[in-house]
């Protein structure tokens, strides 16, 4: 996914790049890399985590010949043109599991926050590993 990891981080302040429509071409010129043909009716197995799983279920929703299978982790289908309300899913969360399960998205948001990561690799490790009894729990509280 473009931006995440060691993929390319476009300084565009339009976001231009992280459409869609845009990623959508850039998928084709990667798997065309891989010998995989989508536009002559070749098809591929999509997988997609996190983030990754709305744009891979976005993909086979507007392209669904393009899909042998898909294989989704950690994310739901998230229909397009429908506003995911962030709020409304911690007030929910929150009641049915005990905690806010998405409270680490401010963080993520904020401008130092992959210094921060960088610097305190080995107890977000340990964190996200669930290391201690109720692991989502001390991964997911707001501020931590």
């Amino acid at each position: 996914m473009l931006g995440y990891g060691g993929t390319s981080s476009p300084d565009d302040p339009t976001l231009e790049a992280f459409k869609y429509q845009k990623m959508l071409a850039d998928r084709n010129v990667i798997l065309s890399s891989c010998g995989i043909e989508i536009e002559s009716g070749e098809k591929a197995h999509l997988v997609g985590h996190d983030f990754s799983a709305i744009f891979s279920s976005t993909i086979v929703f507007y392209y669904p010949q393009v899909a042998l299978t898909c294989t989704l982790m950690s994310a739901p289908h998230s229909p397009p043109g429908r506003k995911m309300d962030l709020d409304v899913m911690e007030e929910i969360t929150e009641r049915e599991l005990g905690f806010e399960f998405t409270a680490y998205r401010p963080f993520l948001l904020r401008d130092d926050s992959w210094q921060l990561i960088d610097a305190h690799k080995e107890s977000l490790l340990q964190s996200c590993r669930g290391l201690t009894r109720n692991g989502s729990r001390t991964s997911c509280l707001r501020d931590a």
